[in-house]
């Protein structure tokens, strides 16, 4: 985390341009500890939650606010739970106290009166209305944000479903930190879930994947339990994951060919194995 502090600025030097570490880890601990974040500052940001990462980034942009002018916020509170989003406001507030101007970027509206002095809602690239926060109620945020009624813009909602039973059905699983899930889902039915960090709802493909022991519960597909959970068997009971981590979801080395045929290499390859299309077709191993 230290290095990604410093990402921008001057690094605190001795004789010789040497740096003191042993200045930069208090320096870096006051940062992190200005967002709630107590951890030592040599560890590797990769192995921090998305939590962790968002207040390390937070950390860093306000360390110099003795410079700054502005500090503009990108959606900050994406993956935070409720008693972090309250820490970063208070840290908000604290910096714009101290004569800093903040551009806040949200989709969620609940959070503007809380932390938004002036609003501006853009469309399209163009912005459609801009004032003080006391003028927008949230319908018409809404309708700004849409381009038209809230009415006209719902959809109609298909036939309810009971949910008693589905194609895929989940029946009290717990795993990693899902306590009891029970879900279902039909053919031809999208079923949304949401959830903050910590919730259980990021674990769901984890556990179907086999990356997340399943504890207790069952899993059934089209009716038939699915033991030994993996890629493998997911793929012939054809269902696929796209986990939400972006890296996860292809192998960025490879071409578009090679990620389209990994889910079937052995009838792709003439056989298990790894091929290259560069070569002008597969090779197996």
């Amino acid at each position: 985390m230290l290095e990604n502090l410093r990402l921008g600025s001057d690094w605190n030097t001795g004789r010789g341009g040497r740096i003191r570490w042993g200045r930069e880890r208090v320096a870096a601990r006051t940062a992190l500890a200005s967002v709630g974040l107590n951890a030592h500052p040599d560890v590797l940001v990769g192995d921090l939650g998305a939590v962790q990462r968002t207040q390390v980034a937070v950390a860093r942009a306000l360390q110099d606010r003795g410079r700054a002018r502005v500090l503009f916020f990108d959606e900050p509170t994406a993956t935070l739970p409720g008693s972090e989003v309250e820490r970063l406001f208070a840290v908000i507030r604290s910096t714009v106290e101290q004569g800093i101007g903040v551009v806040y970027i949200s989709h969620r509206l609940e959070e503007l009166p809380q932390i938004a002095d002036r609003i501006t809602v853009l469309r399209d690239g163009r912005v459609v209305g801009s004032g003080p926060m006391s003028e927008f109620r949230r319908d018409r945020l809404v309708e700004m944000i849409v381009g038209g009624s809230i009415q006209a813009a719902a959809r109609t909602a298909g036939p309810a479903r009971d949910g008693a039973s589905g194609y895929l059905q989940f029946d009290e699983v717990y795993g990693g930190e899902l306590n009891g899930a029970s879900f279902a889902v039909a053919p031809g039915e999208i079923v949304g879930m949401a959830g903050l960090v910590g919730s259980g709802v990021h674990d769901i493909p984890a556990v179907l994947l086999g990356r997340v022991p399943l504890e207790r519960g069952s899993i059934h597909v089209a009716g038939a339990d699915l033991p030994d959970l993996s890629p493998h068997r997911l793929i012939a009971r054809k269902i696929a994951v796209l986990p939400s981590a972006r890296p996860l979801r292809a192998i960025l080395t490879l071409t578009v060919r090679e990620n389209l045929t990994l889910p079937d290499l052995g009838r792709s390859g003439g056989g298990v194995g790894f091929g290259c299309a560069r070569s002008g077709g597969w090779r197996s191993s």
